[in-house]
């Protein structure tokens, strides 16, 4: 961003690493758990359950993993996040420049992947082999 002259360029990471600076260790916490840690650990979980049922295994806990994978979806926050970005861009631009870097679109990427992937799961048919694989 490049207002007056003056620019300062930020980063998720420095966002959080900042607020804890600034003594607000909670809400940085918050925003690193619900925007970086829920979606990798989503990322994590996908991986972990389709790739031994795609080879035809039962992965040792599949069944706590898809358990707590489904009931945490709700808890993935990325998108209401780009949602409070792209606000934040829209009143930022009326004042300064406002460059999008390689970040940004790595986000926008990050979402729509994960988006894609969790849609195209097809829950029954992991349940099934979950319990074939416990029952065998």
């Amino acid at each position: 961003m490049e207002v007056s002259g003056q620019s300062n360029e930020i980063s998720l990471l420095r966002g959080v690493f900042a607020l804890y600076r600034e003594g607000d260790s909670w809400l940085g916490g918050t925003i690193a758990f619900f925007i970086i840690g829920a979606p990798f650990m989503m990322i994590a979980g996908i991986l972990y359950l389709a790739l031994p049922i795609m080879l035809g295994k039962v992965p040792p806990g599949g069944v706590r993993v898809c358990r707590l994978m489904i009931g945490s979806g709700s808890w993935n926050m990325a998108e209401v996040f780009l949602l409070g970005v792209l606000v934040s861009l829209l009143k930022l631009g009326h004042m300064a420049h406002v460059v999008l870097g390689l970040s940004f679109w790595a986000f926008i990427g990050l979402i729509i992947c994960l988006a894609a992937a969790w849609s195209s799961l097809d829950r029954a048919t992991i349940w099934d082999r979950l319990e074939e694989g416990q029952t065998a």
